[in-house]
């Protein structure tokens, strides 16, 4: 006995659907063009430039605070903070991580590296 209703199930439809959307993949990690030794390069001197931005705002803030507010009676901690902080130092920081990061992604640095890891 069958039934004048369709059936519920578009199972069928959908099996021979051509607007179905593509399944893709999760994708990996990393890419595979790029070799390890090279990721860990570049992943390593993406942490040093967390690190030099952070004294680059350290230094901004000083020299900020210092044209800002020119002989005013500074707070406590404010005085102390300013006392430990020499200007530089910072920026002798800053060279020296900067010009690394400079060496590290210099193509004969990374060609190395590169070699390296396939050793």
């Amino acid at each position: 006995m069958g039934s004048s209703r369709p059936r519920n199930s578009t199972h069928a439809e959908r099996a021979h659907s051509t607007n179905r959307a593509p399944r893709f993949r999760r994708a990996d990690k990393r890419s595979p063009d790029i070799p390890v030794a090279l990721e860990n390069v570049i992943d390593d001197q993406r942490r040093e430039l967390v690190t030099i931005i952070t004294l680059l705002r350290c230094l901004h803030l000083v020299l900020r605070y210092q044209a800002e507010n020119p002989g005013q009676d500074e707070s406590s901690d404010v005085t102390a903070a300013l006392g430990w902080v020499e200007l530089p130092d910072i920026t002798s920081m800053l060279l020296r991580r900067v010009h690394s990061v400079h060496l590290a992604l210099d193509s004969a640095s990374l060609k190395q590296e590169i070699k390296a890891s396939f050793l």
